[in-house]
Formats: C-alpha cells, sequence, structure tokens
C-alpha cells in the first residue's frame, strides 16, 4: 500500500506531493488524475522503513515461530494465508501481528496456536516483532508493495512470500536464499519452514543478512541521503 507523505497544509495548494512508494506509481498516477493536483509537483519516492526504531528488536532464533499480518493486507489474504499456515505448520507456534482477536471467519481453525499481538501504535509495533523470526505472507492479489515485509526483515526475520509478493517488490528484496524465500506451493513452504527448523544458525543468519539489507537500502537515513527530494524539502 502507498501513502501520501504529508508535507503539505493542503493538496489544492501544495508546492511539493511525494508519493511514497515509487513501485506502486501507475496507481497513484490512476487516483491523481481524478484531482487538480498538478502531476508536474508529484515525485515518486523509494520505499523506506525507520530503522533506527525497528533494529532495536532482539530476538530468539532456536525455533521456528511464524507471524503473519491481520491488519496491513487485504482481509481476504490474511485469511487465506492464516489457513495455509494452519493446514502446513501444524507444529509451529504462531502470532498475528495488528489483531486483537482473530476473525469470524476463523471459526473451524484451530486456534489454539495463534496468539493475536494486538492493534498498537505505530512506535509500539516492533515491539510485537520480538515475538517471532520468519514472516509469511502469500497472497495473489489484491496488494502492492509489502511495506509490511520490509519492516519484518528489518526486525531480523526471514520472509517466505508468494511470487506474486515477491514480483510486487523491487528486484533484489526476496531472492530466493539469500534474502528470503519464494513460495510457490505448500509443499514448498512446509520444506522451507522444515529446514529453517532444523539449521537455527541459518535461520539466525538469514535473519541478520535482511536485517542489513534494510539497513543499507531502504533505512530512512539511506534514503535522506539518495534522493533529492529530500534536501529540496530543507532547502538544499
Amino acid at each position: 500500500m502507498a501513502y501520501l507523505m504529508c508535507y503539505w497544509l493542503s493538496m489544492f495548494y501544495a508546492e511539493t506531493i511525494a508519493t511514497w512508494i515509487g513501485k506502486n506509481a501507475h496507481l497513484w498516477r490512476t487516483l491523481l488524475s481524478d484531482t487538480c493536483v498538478d502531476p508536474s509537483k508529484v515525485s515518486f519516492l523509494p520505499p523506506m522503513v525507520d530503522t533506527d526504531m525497528f533494529m532495536a528488536v532482539r530476538k530468539d532464533y532456536s525455533e521456528p515461530r511464524i507471524m503473519v499480518n491481520g491488519k496491513k493486507t487485504h482481509r481476504g489474504n490474511f485469511l487465506r494465508t492464516l489457513k495455509i499456515v494452519c493446514d502446513c505448520l501444524p507444529n509451529c507456534e504462531m502470532m498475528v501481528i495488528g489483531l486483537d482477536s482473530l476473525p469470524k471467519e476463523c471459526e473451524g481453525i484451530d486456534d489454539s496456536r495463534f496468539e493475536p499481538l494486538g492493534l498498537l501504535p505505530y512506535d509500539c509495533v516492533p515491539e510485537n516483532y520480538r515475538s517471532a523470526n520468519i514472516y509469511v505472507i502469500l497472497f495473489d492479489s489484491h496488494e502492492g508493495f509489502s511495506l509490511s515485509t520490509l519492516e519484518a526483515m528489518a526486525s531480523g526475520y526471514v520472509s517466505l512470500v508468494s511470487r506474486f509478493i515477491a514480483g510486487n517488490m523491487d528486484n533484489g528484496i526476496i531472492v530466493d536464499g539469500p534474502t528470503g524465500f519464494v513460495i510457490d506451493d505448500e509443499d514448498d513452504l512446509i520444506h522451507t519452514v522444515q529446514m529453517l527448523s532444523e539449521k537455527p544458525a541459518e535461520l539466525e543468519r538469514l535473519g541478520l543478512i535482511a536485517r542489513r539489507l534494510i539497513e543499507e537500502q531502504y533505512s530512512l537515513n539511506h534514503c535522506f541521503h539518495s534522493h533529492g527530494f529530500f534536501g529540496e524539502l530543507g532547502g538544499g
């Protein structure tokens, strides 16, 4: 999902408008075509994560613990991911971030292994990321760039994503193996989690690589120094 960065008092009187995230530029161009915004004032920026906030997280890698996102996603996609994870990984402990309780649509799913971590103010969210070490997002529609995946990686997670999600992100964020895993089917999910459960040192190593990638390429500090837009905001 893209977000408008609010550096202006009013859309109609803005001198500069930044649209976050550039990967979803085609969506924003469509939306802006129905407004009176001057397209020449629109800058498309890269995805960014406040790594100073998320990288403070320290976690246990001794065994796989799964995190799924129940808030910053299309509802049907969340339920699909939840069901697949529950069916395929019956012995894994799982967390659901962004929900205080599981929705009614989850009736019939064994929720004894799920812990809803609650809907928190944004600056409290990193604390919830302490709870697990594998982030699973297996959507095939209705999603743009997955900023939540960047947040999870910044927190030292190994991300397991569908090919659809991997394709919607920048090249090099999820490279199968070095920075996460692209999951094609349920057998692939089972095999990957089993492999990581047998190699906790590998789980930790990949989590640290993911965290370093986000720090070096998608942190606020990196983006502020790499894109002229921010210099313009500060008068050069």
